[in-house]
This record gives structure tokens, sequence and C-alpha cells, in this order.
């Protein structure tokens, strides 16, 4: 999300530039850290990092079922 807003941000400053509102110097600056929401940095359990996404779940359960019906048919055929 906070590069979105940066790019957001660069974007506008382009556009100013354009405009000869501001110098093209300025469109590329470093944004100073707000001091009333320090950054912390973003720890994910062990849940969040290797759960699969729905696709890839949806995928996986797929596999599973046609492995378990091939298994099923070459164990139960005559």
């Amino acid at each position: 999300m906070n590069s979105a807003v940066e790019a957001g941000e660069r974007a506008a400053r382009e556009c100013f530039a354009k405009w000869e509102k501001i110098t093209p110097d300025k469109i590329w600056i470093e944004e100073p850290e707000p001091k009333d929401v320090p950054a912390k940095p973003l720890v994910l359990s062990f849940e969040e990092k290797y759960t699969p996404s729905v696709t890839g779940f949806i995928q996986f359960v797929t596999f599973a079922i046609i492995l378990a019906a091939a298994i099923l048919a070459f164990l139960f055929s005559p």
C-alpha cells in the first residue's frame, strides 16, 4: 500500500513539473518518515506465510481427488 501512495505522489509531482509548477529535480525525492505512525516490520506467522491461495487450494484438492481415484481404480481393478 505504501508503494502505491508513493507512486501516486510521484505521478502528481510529474504532472506539476510538466505544468512548470515545480522544477523537474523535485520529482524524485525521498519522503520523510511520518512521526505519528512510525514504520514497523510486518512479521508473518507460519500459517500466513505458507497458506495457499484459494486457487492453489482448489488445484491441490483437484489433484488429490484425481490421484486418489487413479489409485483406487488401480487397486480394485481385476
